[in-house]
C-alpha cells in the first residue's frame, strides 16, 4: 500500500485487493480537504505548491491586508469601483507638489442640502458641499484657471471665507448674493484674502464678525469685495481693511464701525458706492496707505474722512488729502 504525496490518499498495489475501508478513507480525506478553514494569519512566502487549505488561508491574508479590516471577510470601506470613480474625478489629485488646477473648476456649497462627503461639482442634494471650509479645501494652491464657488443662501456664520497663499495665473470667486440687500441671506463670519497672487473676489456676503478686519485683504493683489455688508455693532473696530496690497470695495454696506474702510501699510483700497451708518470714520488712510473714492454716485456712508502717518485719500475730483 502506497500513499499520495500531499494528502496521503491510499493507493492499493496491483497485487492487492481493493478494500472498501480504503475507499471510504480517501473519500473522507477529500471531503475534509475541500472544506478547509481559512487562517488569515498565514502569509504566503512562495508560489507553491501548497495544499488547498494553505491557498485559502493565503487569499484571506492578502484580502485582509488590502482592505485593512479586522476580519478578511468584512466589507471594505471603499470598493474598487469607488476608487476608480475617485481617480476619474475631474477634481485635481495630488500627484506633485504644489498641487495645481488643470481646468476651470466650479464648486457648489449649500448648508441646507449639502454634504461635505459630496464632490461639490453640482448643485443640490447628492452633489453640493455643506461647508465653505470644504470648498476651500478642494481648491489647489496653484490656480491657473477660473475657480468659482457658488454659495447657496444660508447661515455660514461659524465659518470664515479664508483664502491664503494662492498663486498662478487664474482667479478665485466666491459668489453669494447678486446685490447688497440680499447679502443678508448669505451669512459668513469674516472674509480674508492673505498673501494671494491670483485675483480673489467675494460677492454678496454679510459678515457677522464683531471684531477688527471683518473684510481683510493683506499682501494680496486684486482683491474685490462686492455687494457685501456688515451691520453688527463693533464700534471699536475696523470694518474693511487693505494692507500691503490692492483691493476694491464696491457697493458695500458698512455700519457701526470705528473705521468703515481703511488703507494702511502701503495698501491701496479703491472704494465705490459705499453705504452705512453709525461709523465714526468712513474713510481712513494710515501708515502710507492710499484710499481712493471713485465718485459720489450711490455714496451715502456716514462718518468722517481721516488721514494719519503718511496716509493719502484721493477724492473723486482728483484732490488728495494727506498727513
Amino acid at each position: 500500500m502506497q500513499n499520495t504525496t500531499n494528502y496521503e490518499f491510499r493507493k492499493p498495489e496491483d497485487n492487492e485487493v481493493i478494500d472498501i475501508d480504503d475507499l471510504n478513507y480517501n473519500a473522507d480525506q477529500i471531503d475534509s480537504a475541500l472544506t478547509p478553514t481559512a487562517d488569515p494569519t498565514q502569509a504566503p512566502a512562495s508560489s507553491g505548491p501548497h495544499k488547498l487549505v494553505s491557498w485559502v488561508s493565503y487569499f484571506a491574508n492578502r484580502i485582509k491586508a488590502i482592505t485593512g479590516k479586522t476580519n478578511w471577510y468584512d466589507a471594505p470601506s471603499k470598493t474598487l469601483e469607488d476608487v476608480n470613480a475617485h481617480l476619474a474625478d475631474t477634481m485635481p489629485h495630488i500627484t506633485y507638489v504644489p498641487q495645481k488646477t488643470t481646468a476651470d473648476i466650479t464648486l457648489y456649497v449649500d448648508t441646507a442640502n449639502g454634504n461635505d462627503a459630496n464632490d461639490g461639482l453640482a448643485a443640490g442634494v447628492g452633489h453640493a458641499l455643506k461647508t465653505i471650509t470644504a470648498a476651500i479645501a478642494k481648491i489647489p494652491q496653484v490656480v491657473n484657471h477660473a475657480v468659482t464657488v457658488n454659495v447657496a443662501a444660508g447661515d455660514y456664520s461659524s465659518e470664515a471665507i479664508d483664502l491664503r497663499g494662492y498663486i498662478g495665473r487664474g482667479s478665485i470667486i466666491f459668489q453669494g448674493a447678486s446685490n447688497v440687500a440680499d447679502s443678508a441671506n448669505y451669512l459668513a463670519n469674516r472674509i480674508l484674502s492673505l498673501f494671494n497672487i491670483v485675483p480673489t473676489s467675494f460677492k454678496g456676503f454679510r459678515v457677522t464678525y464683531a471684531n477688527n478686519y471683518a473684510l481683510y485683504a493683506s499682501s494680496s493683489a486684486q482683491v474685490l469685495f462686492q455687494n457685501c455688508s456688515m451691520v453688527v455693532s463693533a464700534t471699536g473696530y475696523y470694518g474693511a481693511v487693505c494692507a500691503y496690497g490692492s483691493a476694491v470695495l464696491d457697493t458695500c454696506e458698512i455700519s457701526n464701525r470705528a473705521q468703515a474702510a481703511a488703507a494702511m501699510g502701503g495698501g491701496n483700497l479703491h472704494c465705490n458706492a459705499l453705504t452705512g451708518t453709525g461709523n465714526t470714520t468712513a474713510l481712513y488712510a494710515i501708515y502710507g496707505g492710499i484710499l481712493s473714492k471713485k465718485s459720489t454716485t450711490g455714496w451715502t456712508i456716514t462718518g468722517s474722512v481721516v488721514t494719519s502717518y503718511g496716509g493719502i485719500i484721493v477724492l473723486p475730483s482728483g484732490a488728495t488729502l494727506g498727513s
